[in-house]
């Protein structure tokens, strides 16, 4: 499978300008769409004006929230956001909220950590082994996944300025070959009417 059958097919209309997309859409292999991303930053640049300010220090980032809940694993991202060399960006009011939620979920893991270690009773010795294991590793996973985003969002974000330009390329790639088939349908039949 090709990578542009990967990503979005149907383009939105500033590309076909050459300018780049606000948005990020990943399909699966069937053809549903995944994910789609907002790209906050980027509005009314060509791809040779984001790579030159790549060039020069610019990231992609965004913000995460995780949580896992027994068996279920819920993470949430924010839009991905364009920091220029300067640290400008529009990711600040985000960064703030995503941190907050991120130390609220790990508040709650701490107090069901707290709960059911003295739930199962850990210091009885007459309880399970295994039993007792295997739920202070699902307690201590519902810590894990909320401290690993707050890492991540204290550090300013995850860079995902590699997925996200790769993604760029392979737009203007489609829209250079669609325009260049284009203008040789047109050129084709402009000679058959001379």
């Amino acid at each position: 499978m090709s990578d542009m059958n990967r990503y979005s097919p149907g383009l939105p209309a500033e590309t076909a300008m050459g300018l780049l997309p606000d948005h990020y859409i990943e399909q699966t292999r069937s053809g549903r769409i995944r994910s789609r991303i907002k790209i906050e930053g980027v509005g009314g640049q060509t791809l040779a004006e984001v790579k030159k300010a790549v060039s020069q220090g610019a990231r992609f980032i965004l913000f995460r929230v995780s949580m896992f809940l027994v068996f279920y694993y819920f993470t949430h991202t924010s839009s991905v956001f364009f920091r220029h060399a300067d640290g400008s960006a529009q990711a600040g009011k985000k960064q703030v909220l995503f941190i907050v939620v991120s130390l609220a979920l790990i508040a709650a893991a701490a107090v069901f950590f707290i709960w059911g270690v003295n739930a199962i009773g850990l210091l009885d010795p007459g309880k399970d082994f295994f039993y007792n294991a295997v739920i202070l590793l699902l307690l201590g996973l519902g810590a894990y996944f909320p401290i690993a985003s707050l890492v991540i969002n204290l550090r300013g974000g995850e860079d995902v300025t590699a997925n996200i330009v790769k993604y760029f390329e392979l737009i203007e790639d489609y829209r250079k070959n669609n325009t260049a088939g284009n203008n040789r349908a047109e050129n084709s039949t402009n000679n058959q009417t001379n």
